[in-house]
């Protein structure tokens, strides 16, 4: 029997400022959506699996009811200035898995809880 592993697609919601090499600049709350192409939403619907987020490695989130497209807001002022990268892994609670992940840049915001000077919707 297949262990039905699926792509999973990472993305940032909204407009961002990019680096020289295209990474994303980001500060203060940052949607970060989950997807996977619409051929796979009606199989993954039919069992339960759980996204779970990380930085740099390091655990930061799961939500235990999963479901398509998803939206974490992720405040990205819990890690210092700099590179990281962002990885949400999709477990299934019968085998079923996905990885994706996504290079960050934070930014320290310029003012005391200032976020993203664009506005973000969901």
């Amino acid at each position: 029997m297949s262990r039905g592993d699926f792509p999973l697609e990472i993305s940032l919601v909204g407009d961002y400022r990019k680096n020289n090499e295209g990474t994303p600049i980001v500060s203060g709350t940052v949607p970060v959506r989950i997807n996977v192409q619409p051929e796979h939403i009606a199989q993954l619907a039919s069992k339960r699996f759980e996204p779970v987020y990380f930085v740099d490695g390091q655990y930061i989130y799961e939500n235990e009811v999963g479901y398509f497209p998803t939206t974490y807001r992720w405040d990205s002022r819990n890690h210092n200035p700099g590179e990281h990268y962002l990885t949400v892994n999709l477990r299934g609670y019968l085998g079923n898995f996905g990885m994706a992940t996504l290079k960050v840049v934070i930014e320290k915001p310029q003012t005391e809880g200032s976020a993203n000077t664009l506005a973000h919707k969901d």
